[in-house]
């Protein structure tokens, strides 16, 4: 299955635009990053297909945001995070315009 398969069943909530995305690979697990849009807020978000995580831990979390993030070691990483049988979702760098 292609990594564009592997995502195609995210759901986007109507009001949010996605401004960029691409497909990376993250210690070793396919994930989808977006740049997107909300009612004011900007943020990016990394969405992993859920039974290929190592761990659902926050620290887990945040050394997968660090290794895109290129504030990491400047402060504690901040994010948000959703999870459901199919995908978990980590968003940070929040931006209220």
């Amino acid at each position: 299955m292609s990594i564009e398969e592997k995502f195609k069943n995210i759901n986007v909530e109507p009001d949010t635009k996605i401004y960029a995305f691409k497909y990376l690979n993250l210690d070793g697990i396919d994930c989808r990053y977006e740049f997107w849009g909300w009612d004011g807020i900007e943020a990016e978000s990394l969405i992993f297909c859920t039974p290929e995580l190592k761990a659902c831990t926050d620290d887990y979390f945040r050394e997968l945001i660090g290794m895109i993030d290129n504030t990491k070691g400047l402060e504690p990483i901040e994010f948000t995070s959703k999870s459901n049988s199919e995908f978990t979702y980590l968003n940070f760098n929040f931006v209220v315009k």
